[in-house]
């Protein structure tokens, strides 16, 4: 018989077992012919486990062995035609689905075994088979380890439910931590959102009494407030000068963007000693400047409101995420005289969880109300002449 008939039979073999496996289960004598359905439920879990190792140590890798060679298409060192080829490559399909169907019956062939000799083992006193030769010894033997092997199997089941169960736990608790953190975002923009309109309703005196305040009050932190005044002076002039609806130039303002952090601030600034550790009037006068550029990029964000800016955000950004570490050390101090200190940008775990952050203006479309366009790039000019105003006293 060549090696495609031997391997062939021993799949017909598997082929009937796996097909005459519920017949053989549901023949099995009744529970209360303890022995008998022992003496069957054994003899099935024997064969069953003789084809699993034969399957498995022996047909496997010969199949595998002879579907290699099937697959060599050189003419001169092919074994097989190619109708055998085919043949070959149908009859491992066939062995590896008779193999899943016997391996899938271990579970239900075990279980049912288990079943049949508890309920022999409580009618049937081992001693009494010692006497029956070493034979019944041996099987004996081999039930009570199935018996261990089943109890112990059942412990593990119960422990790895618990511990199933745990995860699920954590990943609900992860799952919640996880919406509550976006919950408290989402809150927070509409917070800032809320602001930025606040600043948009003022009457149109309070203002400008307000820019000039905030103008003043940037002006008083040194040279960074005069440089960013004149700045924002900048951006007021860029914005009446662009077309409208003109896409591009100031109308979008990232905020991890290396020039708007230089002239504007960011939001999660800390300035640093350059060289520490550092003296303690040293650590001081960083705490006063991380003060001060807080405040700036405060100071500016309600002036840009006033222009029209509005933050916005876009959450699908999620291969830009920014190194801030890298960001902080491409932006030098504004002031030279500040030149031992470094800027170090933080992250907060807000938006920059999600995403980016921008400024975006809220221009007015100048085709379906002319009127309310007028008055708004009106006004952004007298903010302009307000900021040049704020300059030049302030001699910069």
């Amino acid at each position: 018989m060549t090696e495609f008939k031997r391997l062939a039979a021993f799949i017909d073999e598997l082929a009937a077992f796996t097909s005459s496996l519920g017949d053989r289960i549901v023949a099995l004598p009744p529970n209360s012919e303890t022995a008998a359905r022992f003496e069957k439920a054994y003899a099935l879990r024997d064969e069953h486990s003789r084809l699993v190792r034969q399957a498995t140590d022996d047909v496997g890798p010969r199949m595998a062995r002879m579907v290699d060679k099937a697959k060599i298409t050189d003419p001169e060192l092919r074994t097989y035609n190619d109708v055998m080829c085919q043949r070959i490559t149908d009859l491992s399909a066939v062995f590896a689905v008779q193999q899943d169907a016997l391996l899938d019956a271990t579970a239900p062939i075990d279980e049912l075994f288990l079943d049949a000799t508890r309920r022999h083992a409580a009618t049937v006193a081992w001693e009494a088979q010692v006497m029956q030769g070493f034979d019944a010894v041996a099987q004996r033997e081999q039930a009570t380890r199935a018996l261990i092997v089943g109890d112990q199997a059942a412990a593990w089941t119960e422990i790895l439910l618990d511990s199933r169960q745990a995860r699920v736990e954590i990943c609900r608790l992860e799952r919640e931590a996880i919406d509550q953190r976006r919950l408290a975002e989402l809150r927070r923009r509409e917070a800032e959102l809320a602001a930025a309109c606040a600043v948009e309703l003022m009457p149109p005196n309070e203002k400008h009494q307000a820019l000039r305040h905030w103008g003043t009050e940037l002006a008083g932190l040194g040279m960074v407030g005069r440089i960013t005044i004149k700045h924002l002076a900048g951006i007021a002039e860029a914005v009446v000068r662009q077309q409208p609806g003109e896409v591009g130039g100031v109308r979008r303002i990232r905020t991890n963007n290396h020039e708007a952090i230089a002239h504007l601030g960011h939001p999660f600034v800390v300035v640093v000693p350059g060289s520490p550790p550092a003296a303690s009037d040293v650590v001081e006068m960083a705490l006063q400047l991380t003060v001060r550029e807080r405040r700036r990029f405060a100071l500016v964000e309600k002036i840009l409101f006033l222009f029209g800016y509005r933050p916005a955000y876009d959450d699908d950004c999620h291969g830009m995420v920014t190194n801030y570490a890298t960001l902080a050390q491409s932006v030098p101090m504004a002031d030279p005289r500040e030149a031992p200190f470094k800027l170090s940008l933080v992250p907060q775990r807000t938006w920059d969880l999600y995403g980016e952050r921008y400024l975006e203006l809220q221009e007015v479309d100048p085709n379906s109300d002319p009127d309310a366009w007028c008055r708004w790039y009106d006004s952004v000019q007298l903010y302009q002449s307000i900021l040049d105003e704020v300059v030049k006293a302030t001699h910069l």
